[in-house]
């Protein structure tokens, strides 16, 4: 016997390891490339938001679920889309859950703090400060600050800043 396992062993295990992998990559993949169409204005927003919902369904069966607060940005899209759509419910939902993702369950702490801190960094330059922030708060940033894009709809815009209204009003949402 030349080693500890066989050729044939070997190759099996290999074959089982390639086959677990790309079980784990196919999925990943296919959600990160649908997402990056999903939040690209130069597509319609009919073919943005198909690419949202694969990827959002992508994401929910694989063990990419667990970055929640990654899935975020996606779902703020979708809410934007819908709301440009007219459907106001579902843009308020996807907007309530990114922002609850992007803030990892508090959405109230988080907002209040973040304001805290923003008042309180210099407001010019970069400070410290301000550098800290923005890596505490990133994922909450990100929707901030794309709800405040141009592109984005005054009916979106209105729904954005009531979910928002909301999460600061009622600390339990």
């Amino acid at each position: 016997m030349s080693g500890l396992f066989s050729a044939k062993f070997k190759r099996r295990a290999f074959a089982v390891y390639a086959t677990i992998f790309m079980c784990i990559w196919i999925p990943g993949m296919a959600a990160s490339l649908t997402a990056k169409t999903c939040v690209n204005p130069k597509y319609d927003d009919a073919k943005r938001l198909r690419f949202c919902n694969f990827s959002l369904t992508v994401v929910q069966v694989t063990v990419f679920a667990t970055e929640g607060h990654k899935v975020a940005g996606i779902l703020m899209e979708r809410g934007i889309l819908r709301a440009n759509k007219g459907d106001v419910e579902a843009a308020r939902q996807d907007m309530q859950r990114a922002l609850k993702l992007a803030s990892y369950g508090t959405p109230h702490a988080q907002q209040r703090e973040l304001s805290r801190q923003l008042e309180a960094a210099p407001g010019h330059g970069k400070s410290p400060a301000l550098a800290e922030t923005t890596r505490t708060y990133h994922w909450l940033l990100k929707l901030l600050l794309r709800a405040q894009r141009p592109d984005v709809s005054e009916t979106a815009t209105r729904i954005w800043n009531e979910v928002l209204d909301d999460a600061l009003t009622r600390p339990d949402a």
